[in-house]
């Protein structure tokens, strides 16, 4: 699986049209960053259930697994944009429970023996 780029393209597009979708208006893909909202404006088993509950967490874990050691996936992940929208996954999100956490360790494979992917996570500039 791991020599299919075209899977990790598809993986890769489909990561950017969730997270575009979730900043376009509240959705099942929008994050929620305060947690004190669940408990406010719906139930935990009410956000459980939506269609997007753990998907874009999950679609970094698959990220994470197609590129742990290999230079080309890693490459690609840049190549195509997905670097910021990885970062910018490491805030929390009552959607997807531990986004932060497999953000980072997916980061953590991105960078692995790349410099180039190093390279360019150092020119990138906190947005507010």
């Amino acid at each position: 699986m791991k020599m299919n780029r075209s899977f990790v393209a598809s993986i890769i597009v489909l990561l950017r049209g969730v997270h575009e979708i979730g900043t376009t208006g509240e959705n099942c893909f929008t994050p929620i960053e305060k947690l004190e909202t669940l408990n406010t404006t719906r139930s935990n088993d009410e956000v459980g259930a939506e269609p997007g509950f753990l998907f874009k967490a999950n679609l970094i874990r698959l990220v994470g697994s197609l590129v742990d050691g290999d230079k080309e996936n890693q490459d690609q992940v840049r190549e195509l944009g997905a670097l910021p929208i990885i970062l910018n996954c490491t805030k929390v999100d009552g959607r997807n429970p531990f986004i932060p956490q497999c953000s980072i360790v997916t980061l953590k494979f991105l960078l692995d023996d790349n410099i180039k992917n190093q390279d360019y996570i150092k020119t990138l500039q906190k947005q507010q």
